[in-house]
């Protein structure tokens, strides 16, 4: 397998590029850093040929622009990395998006419809008014209808919606109360997703034997209980339909 991959040199893709270099996964980086940039189609395109998976991470984070840059980058350079794999005629592409695709980032009182937030919880542009939509989630929610209708009609595209990633040490402090934070803790409902989650999650989807068309994921750590009272815990994918379809886990 050869295994093309956006933002291999960030934060959050350089977790994933570690567990593939770990199970000796032969890959095609393609970063910003390196000149590499997801809005050119004809890089894109011409980068990808002989890959036999996509892993999409690259993207403009939460608070780093305007609507009209997260679109072009977001939403554009999805496009673009789904059409060269349309093109190269590539089988799967795995795509990183975002918890806030349910409109989390709202202020004052939070109101989600029902807990724990499946993937089938509504978004917040549905209309039911249970959060309020920024430009960033919104770009999430437009580059996953093209995941959607790709997906669809040409290969099999697998999102993962992943929490707030960092260290618990990074995201709470001792003591912490969710029920006082008024922090971006609460903006994601106290969810965060352990970096040893990353790799493991994009590579157990990279290699399951299953047959998907279109198919949407969380990926994030277990509830607060978990994760800021116990210190150190071992990373845990929360989503059960992940757990079940993906790793063959019991739930």
């Amino acid at each position: 397998m050869k295994v093309f991959i956006t933002g291999h040199l960030g934060y959050v893709g350089g977790h994933v590029l570690e567990k593939l270099i770990e199970e000796e996964i032969e890959y095609v980086g393609f970063d910003l850093k390196e000149g590499k940039d997801v809005t050119n189609y004809e890089q894109v395109e011409k980068e990808m040929e002989g890959c036999d998976a996509v892993i999409h991470i690259a993207g403009v984070t939460a608070r780093s622009g305007d609507m009209r840059f997260f679109m072009n980058v977001n939403v554009e350079g999805t496009l673009n990395i789904l059409e060269a794999a349309r093109v190269n005629k590539v089988k799967r592409v795995i795509y990183m998006s975002s918890t806030g695709y349910y409109g989390l980032d709202i202020d004052g009182e939070i109101k989600p419809k029902y807990f724990p937030i499946d993937e089938d919880h509504p978004i917040a542009s549905q209309g039911t008014g249970f959060g309020k939509f920024e430009d960033y989630n919104t770009s999430k929610v437009m580059a996953e209808q093209l995941c959607a209708y790709y997906g669809t009609n040409f290969m099999e595209v697998i999102v993962l919606r992943s929490g707030p990633c960092n260290s618990v040490e990074k995201q709470y402090r001792e003591g912490f109360d969710p029920k006082t934070c008024t922090g971006y803790q609460k903006k994601a409902f106290w969810t965060r997703n352990d970096p040893l989650n990353i790799g493991v999650a994009f590579y157990e989807t990279l290699v399951t034997e299953k047959e998907f068309t279109y198919r949407v994921y969380n990926i994030c750590n277990k509830y607060i209980d978990d994760v800021v009272f116990k210190k150190k815990t071992p990373a845990k994918i929360s989503s059960e339909r992940f757990r079940k379809e993906i790793c063959d886990l019991p739930l």
